[in-house]
């Protein structure tokens, strides 16, 4: 599994949060998932992206939104994440949107590489 699962309490909490912002991604003016995202001053964290339908281009898309919504709405100069290491597919499409490794650290005995873009 790439990604831990929030239940629908966890996602409730985090929805209240100031420090937090939920940004829903839309396909052909269907609801089409979210992201999820962690504001720390001029620095975001990318938490989460869920698209239900994979393979449309959907996911690059609403990352280039979100980056430009970061950068213009929320003053952030700096967008960063982090991957588990087997996430091969997760891995090409965060380099291919221009996203560079900085480091790596571990999460229950699996190496997650933590990824940033500068805006």
């Amino acid at each position: 599994m790439y990604v831990l699962p929030y239940t629908r309490e966890k996602h409730l909490a985090e929805m209240v949060k100031d420090e937090v912002c939920y940004l829903t991604i839309y396909h052909r003016e269907q609801v089409a998932g979210f992201i999820i995202l962690a504001i720390e001053g001029s620095s975001v964290e990318f938490r989460r992206i869920v698209v239900h339908r994979k393979g449309l281009g959907t996911g690059q898309q609403a990352m280039q939104a979100m980056e430009e919504y970061c950068l213009r709405h929320l003053g952030a100069d700096r967008i960063w994440l982090d991957v588990f290491a087997e996430n091969e597919p997760g891995i090409h499409i965060y380099k291919k949107q221009g996203y560079q490794q900085f480091d790596v650290v571990e999460h229950n005995g699996r190496a997650l590489l933590l990824f940033e873009k500068k805006l």
